[in-house]
């Protein structure tokens, strides 16, 4: 699995996003992030957006209304925080999806 962080220059309350893809036979994975480092220790709200699978038609109506949301799901993940790191189980993605990492509300 690759992964890319990225975060936004400055913005300290920005989420954090973490791009994943798998070319070969997905499975989960394990993601340590240091706890102290997001949002000041805060606990930690991260799910994962994923593509549907493909629908000709879905695609058509969302490029003809500029929606696109409708071709992603969105899941919520469980972090379990350890001192000052905090794990995450990635389920299987194939062949992406994009932990979305932002303080807990």
């Amino acid at each position: 699995m690759h992964l890319w962080v990225r975060a936004k220059p400055g913005d300290r309350t920005a989420a954090v996003v973490v791009h994943a893809v798998d070319w070969n036979a997905p499975g989960p994975t394990a993601i340590r992030l240091n706890h102290e480092q997001l949002f000041g220790g805060k606990p930690l709200r991260v799910t994962l957006r994923v593509p549907t699978p493909y629908d000709a038609d879905a695609h058509k109506q969302a490029e003809a209304e500029q929606r696109y949301g409708a071709l992603a799901t969105e899941r919520r993940l469980n972090p379990k925080r350890n001192g000052s790191w905090c794990g995450v189980e990635l389920p299987p993605v194939s062949p992406w999806g994009i932990l979305v990492i932002r303080p807990a509300e």
